[in-house]
């Protein structure tokens, strides 16, 4: 569960370099993560943005690599340095699925960016029309995207895989006490795992949300609907009221009391219980990280404030505070409950920094 507080931390590293940065170079993009707000195309041509949005997968793809190259050389397929840099491979995964999600929020900013300049520089036909919409299926949704799963969802993690799992802490039973041997690999397939699904699931939504766009598009040439940037407008609009109507189901039908566990599959009293001094210190955590999200986005719109800047010390160091102390928690030491309530905070706070940072 640690990934969740160092997830927390790269975001707010970015969140801290964007506000910051902005005060010594205002109106221009920090040199952290945080992605481009696209105001115009990546280039003035179709095919210049097709071929922007492809380096930039392969730029991204390339980064993972040359991180998981750094990582492995200084490891060097060696089970003690393994045990002493493991947090590097954590923070690989954090890089990978930050900057995926980044990625592929460019790309479909660019992607829409594309079809606004199709309705300027292509025929008003529907032959015409259709094959450069088509260009967009087929290099982004097809190629890019699937080079994306060979090369990231593949090939790096099955060999980071291969390498730790199944190379350098396989090869450890023999060097080491079971109980050290068997606590170090099932961490390791829990943490990639855990990325595992997560890339697939960026992927996936990405893949609907790019489908989706091309399907609205394909729709208004066949009505002979060319105004691209209304098309778009009313699809993002749709898409938004169904993720809600999708949420609020969601909400409903965990609320309904006929979906409450049989008394069979209640846990036990020790398991359900949540301290109180527990709950109301997370609670604390949760809206803190509220106050100072909003507090760094302020920064970040008016970093010139000199009211705010004055603010800025003292959040980061309630910032510090609040850190160690959920990097203090004992996840084996909480109740079930409390372990569900722990997580819950921690992903909450998650969104939150991400939101902003994002």
């Amino acid at each position: 569960m640690k990934r969740l507080t160092a997830t927390i931390l790269a975001l707010v590293i970015t969140l801290t370099l964007c506000a910051c940065g902005a005060t010594g170079n205002t109106g221009a993009a920090s040199a952290g993560n945080k992605p481009k707000k696209i105001e115009k195309p990546v280039a003035d041509t179709l095919d210049g943005i097709l071929e922007a949005i492809e380096d930039d997968y392969k730029t991204t793809v390339q980064a993972f690599r040359d991180s998981l190259d750094t990582i492995n050389a200084v490891i060097g397929g060696d089970y003690k340095n393994y045990v002493k840099n493991r947090q590097m491979i954590d923070d690989w995964y954090t890089q990978v699925e930050t900057e995926t999600a980044q990625l592929f929020q460019r790309t479909e900013e660019n992607c829409k960016q594309y079809f606004i300049l199709m309705s300027t520089q292509t025929e008003h036909t529907y032959k015409a029309m259709n094959r450069a919409a088509d260009k967009v299926y087929d290099s982004v949704y097809d190629d890019v995207r699937d080079d994306f799963y060979d090369d990231v969802y593949d090939d790096l993690m099955d060999d980071l895989y291969d390498e730790y799992y199944d190379g350098v802490l396989e090869d450890a039973y023999d060097l080491v006490p079971y109980k050290e041997y068997s606590e170090q690999r099932s961490y390791f397939y829990q943490a990639w795992s855990g990325a595992h699904s997560e890339i697939y699931r960026l992927l996936s939504e990405h893949g609907s949300r790019i489908y989706g766009m091309c399907s609205a598009i394909g729709t208004a040439i066949y009505k002979d609907d060319y105004d691209f940037a209304a098309v778009l407008k009313r699809y993002d609009a749709e898409t938004t009221e169904k993720a809600q109507e999708d949420s609020q189901s969601n909400t409903v039908q965990a609320a309904d009391p006929a979906k409450e566990p049989d008394v069979q599959e209640t846990p036990a009293a020790d398991d359900a219980a949540i301290r109180p001094e527990f709950k109301k210190a997370m609670d604390s955590y949760e809206a803190f990280f509220g106050e100072f999200v909003e507090f760094m986005q302020l920064l970040s719109d008016d970093p010139s404030n000199l009211t705010l800047m004055a603010k800025y010390a003292d959040y980061m160091s309630q910032y510090t505070e609040t850190m160690e102390a959920l990097e203090n928690i004992d996840e084996s030491e909480l109740t079930a409950s409390e372990l569900s309530y722990y997580i819950g905070v921690m992903s909450r706070i998650q969104q939150m920094v991400l939101a902003v940072a994002g």
